[in-house]
């Protein structure tokens, strides 16, 4: 009798428990359901942080099962948060580098402890749903070596440091993001504990783009949002400049030709020693010269400058994500002269 009324106590407190969400959502980069908080055009959902796979009983009768992104699995295709979905808009949230170390910011609104996980799928069509078997990339700490974060009772932005893969690149990628609970009672090889068995798990996506080099991890949100303030570095395009020198004696003059990216019809007159013992003079298409120096000079692209016609993105958003290369300017939040 005493261990029936035991196990009535664990199940009424699983129970109980199980009804008690976690919530959380991704902010940077934003998730597809959260890109509305970051000046994004994109449909509201004031729920983005209960992405629950449509709630740990729902999950756990379909045996498990979850869409991708956090929607209920047995939601008719396309689901919210997938190609084709109503938040699944395809916009590309953030531009990062291959093989360089990022951090990942997950807001907690309400903490039921447990771990959060991260992955990447190489998926490169925003119109394509992503697959279990896509999402091949486990992303790692490289500070600790470990691929789960566990961050104890608290709440609010919780960042995690993770490493992109170096052969890794993509005009989109999608970051999933798991968060499973730990607050249940539950059973599993390890025993019976807090946090054993199946849980309560979240959800989210963020479409993100990968280049071999040349992006500093910046983002492309605006710097306010509906919640909280983030804040990006603009972006900075360095030049150097290449010279090429002449080769110079007393009776030959040779400049290496170079093409003008600003003048195609420029030319210099060149002397140059001719067989018969007489000076010919050959016209060489090149840049303009000082002395006998030629200089190269990579032109950055000249930075516009962009106004906000929206009221959810700023005047400081559209010249900084305008201005990036590669560039997001939607003509419907902003306008550049």
């Amino acid at each position: 009798m005493h261990l029936l009324h035991m196990s009535v106590v664990l199940y009424i407190l699983n129970t109980l428990l199980g009804a008690v969400h976690g919530h959380a959502y991704l902010t940077d980069p934003p998730g597809r359901n959260s890109m509305w908080r970051f000046g994004f055009n994109a449909m509201i959902n004031y729920s983005d942080n209960d992405q629950n796979c449509g709630g740990f009983l729902h999950q756990k009768y379909l045996g498990g099962k979850c869409g991708m992104c956090g929607d209920p699995y047995d939601q008719p295709a396309p689901r919210d948060n997938e190609a084709g979905g109503k938040y699944a808009t395809g916009t590309i949230s953030k531009y990062y580098t291959a093989g360089s170390t990022i951090d990942i910011t997950v807001r907690i609104t309400m903490n039921h402890l447990g771990f959060f996980e991260f992955r990447l799928c190489e998926n490169n069509d925003v119109t394509k749903t992503i697959t279990k078997k896509c999402l091949k990339h486990l992303l790692v700490n490289p500070e600790t070596g470990e691929t789960k974060r566990y961050f104890g009772d608290r709440t609010g932005d919780i960042v995690t440091r993770v490493k992109l893969p170096k052969n890794v690149t993509c005009s989109q990628c999608v970051l999933q993001w798991r968060y499973k609970t730990g607050n249940s009672w539950g059973t599993d090889d390890q025993g019976s504990c807090l946090g054993c068995g199946p849980q309560e798990e979240f959800y989210g996506c963020s479409d993100i783009a990968i280049s071999s080099s040349g992006v500093t991890n910046e983002a492309s949100t605006p710097k306010t949002s509906t919640l909280l303030t983030t804040s990006s570095t603009a972006s900075t395009t360095k030049t150097t400049a290449a010279p090429t020198e002449s080769t110079t004696n007393s009776n030959k003059t040779t400049t290496a030709p170079t093409d003008s990216t600003t003048d195609s019809n420029k030319t210099t007159t060149v002397p140059t020693e001719s067989t018969t013992g007489t000076t010919t003079t050959t016209t060489v298409p090149t840049e303009s010269t000082t002395d006998t120096t030629t200089t190269t000079t990579a032109h950055p692209k000249t930075k516009r400058s962009c106004v906000s016609i929206a009221v959810n993105a700023e005047d400081k958003w559209c010249n900084t994500n305008c201005n990036h290369d590669p560039s997001f300017c939607p003509p419907y939040l902003c306008s550049c002269n």
